[in-house]
């Protein structure tokens, strides 16, 4: 995998962690309307890179990057769901 790939790979990784951990906390039911809004926004905004990084890769570059952190990103794609489906 090219370099400048493999380093915006490891960022994305360690971001989707983070925002998985923001939609946990925002998913609390203390959280408040603001918490969720920023939780949802940074999960938009990390959906946005992982996509556009996949759009701009060869099919091989595709699937190593899906195998990397493919997994990470449906999971806070799952909770990001839980999260809008909750009652406010």
């Amino acid at each position: 995998m090219d370099p400048r790939v493999e380093k915006e790979v490891e960022e994305l990784a360690r971001v989707v962690t983070e925002i998985g951990e923001e939609i946990d906390l925002a998913a609390d039911e203390d959280a408040t309307p603001e918490e969720i809004e920023k939780a949802k926004g940074l999960a938009s905004d990390f959906l946005s890179k992982y996509d556009g990084l996949l759009k701009r890769l060869g099919s091989d570059e595709k699937m190593e990057v899906q195998r990397t952190i493919g997994l990470k990103v449906e999971r806070m794609k799952g909770k990001l769901t839980q999260l809008r489906e909750a009652p406010e």
